[in-house]
């Protein structure tokens, strides 16, 4: 496990851009990870995106910054048109529609445009890198990849999960079946994080929600899943200020 951490902390290093997709439907456990995920990265100074394709239920919207959660995703690289000015001076463009067709109309200053000047290309990708959180496989992430499968072959994706039904879809498989939940899985590679760019990450919202997590998948310490490890990094937790009672009475 120790390896595949640092492969995913090197993916981490090197990537601005990252998309995190807790499965659906939401629970304890998958909201918790994303969002504990989405606290540490933006501490580490990333741009992060967190996806859902079906709502927070009540229960969990006391969760810490459950509204940085969108229900809308678009991974469409930009298409854009070049137009080369070497041969022409421009004046002005502007567009009109024209029932399902836009027109870009360029006006030149000097010399005449041809269609020898125009070319097209797509953009760069909008992510560097996707993590699923909570993710047997990737049908859990709904029509968020059903409307986008091609992104999910492109990018490296990362798989952190702890069920035994796990599909290991991921370039590099975080998948630990003897963790009570996911949130578990992910407070060694919080330390990781925390050692390699030598500033402390942990904080009461992120041990909250790593916390909810165990408590959701473990039946508030009562499901057969249950094991010392589970309370142990509870206990740990807690330490890191976790408000335990406010889980509970959610």
């Amino acid at each position: 496990m120790e390896k595949i951490r640092k492969q995913i902390l090197e993916i981490v290093k090197r990537s601005n851009n990252i998309l995190v997709m807790p499965s659906a439907p939401p629970d304890g456990d998958s909201l918790g990870s994303a969002l504990a995920l989405y606290l540490v990265f933006k501490k580490l100074g990333k741009q992060v995106t967190v996806c859902m394709a079906e709502p927070i239920p009540d229960a969990f919207q006391f969760l810490p910054t459950t509204n940085v959660i969108s229900n809308e995703f678009s991974a469409a690289q930009d298409f854009i048109v070049t137009l080369d000015c070497e041969k022409a001076q421009l004046k002005t463009i502007h567009t009109q529609l024209e029932q399902d067709k836009v027109n870009i109309i360029i006006t030149a200053k000097s010399g005449q445009f041809s269609a020898d000047d125009v070319s097209f290309h797509h953009g760069p990708s909008k992510y560097d890198v996707i993590i699923t959180v909570d993710t047997g496989d990737l049908q859990q992430l709904g029509r968020f990849y059903e409307d986008n499968t091609e992104l999910f072959t492109k990018l490296p994706l990362i798989n952190i999960d702890h069920h035994a039904s796990n599909d290991y879809f991921g370039k590099i498989n975080y998948v630990d079946v003897m963790s009570s939940a996911t949130t578990e899985i992910l407070i060694p590679l919080i330390h990781d994080f925390e050692r390699e760019f030598g500033q402390t990450l942990m904080d009461e919202d992120i041990a909250t929600l790593l916390l909810a997590g165990i408590i959701t998948d473990t039946g508030s310490f009562q499901n057969a899943n249950t094991t010392p490890r589970s309370f142990a990094a509870s206990a740990q937790l807690i330490k890191h200020g976790a408000r335990q009672q406010e889980i509970i009475q959610h």
